[in-house]
């Protein structure tokens, strides 16, 4: 992938990852991530883990909108 494109597909995850957690649908989300993701949140907060397959990154991103009470 070329960096034009990447940073494409960058900007519209961030704009529907900033409509999920303002209080949107997931379906934004759900249709740019490949369902074998794996995502890594380091840590030891509440949210820190590893999140494997769309869904369970889905969750995660909802959990980390209702712990900042839509604020984030």
């Amino acid at each position: 992938m070329d960096r034009e494109r990447a940073t494409a597909f960058i900007d519209e995850l961030h704009s529907a990852q900033q409509e999920l957690y303002g209080g949107g649908g997931a379906d934004p989300v759900r249709r740019l991530l490949d369902p074998d993701i794996v995502w890594h949140v380091p840590g030891e907060s509440p949210i820190a883990g590893c999140y494997e397959g769309a869904e369970e990154v889905i969750a995660y991103m909802l959990r980390r909108r209702d712990l900042a009470g839509g604020t984030f």
